[in-house]
């Protein structure tokens, strides 16, 4: 599992690592599932996960469906499509709060990554939508 990243400050360090383990699963998991994947890094109990997968849910980052003895959880989203969802409301936000100024910031900022770097970004970006 990786570390708290950014991603952990937009969800939480253990909704992050049930994410985590949703997208290695191919998206699909049980929660007993995710309970022992996450038990492979250190101890946690049953109802911490389910009480996590609940609030995902809740979010619509989750989907539950029974399947006729236990509940299985599906997100809607590839770990592309969510960063670009977040990427796309966080800048919305900021364009509504701070105005096109922020906004320009934000690209300055992004212009100092290599042009080589983010054409290969922009291409892998595409080929995933």
């Amino acid at each position: 599992m990786q570390t708290p990243s950014t991603f952990a400050r937009i969800l939480g360090e253990l909704e992050q690592q049930v994410m985590q383990v949703l997208w290695t699963k191919g998206g699909t998991a049980s929660i007993r599932e995710v309970v022992d994947i996450m038990r492979r890094e250190r101890p946690i109990a049953y109802t911490t996960v389910l009480t996590v997968m609940n609030r995902l849910t809740a979010k619509g980052l989750l989907r539950r469906t029974n399947d006729g003895e236990s509940y299985v959880y599906t997100t809607p989203f590839s770990p592309q499509k969510f960063y670009s969802r977040v990427a796309a409301e966080m800048l919305s936000r900021i364009r509504e709060q701070h105005g096109e100024m922020a906004v320009a910031c934000f690209v300055d900022e992004a212009s100092k990554i290599s042009r080589k770097k983010l054409k290969n970004l922009l291409k892998e970006l595409r080929q995933k939508k």
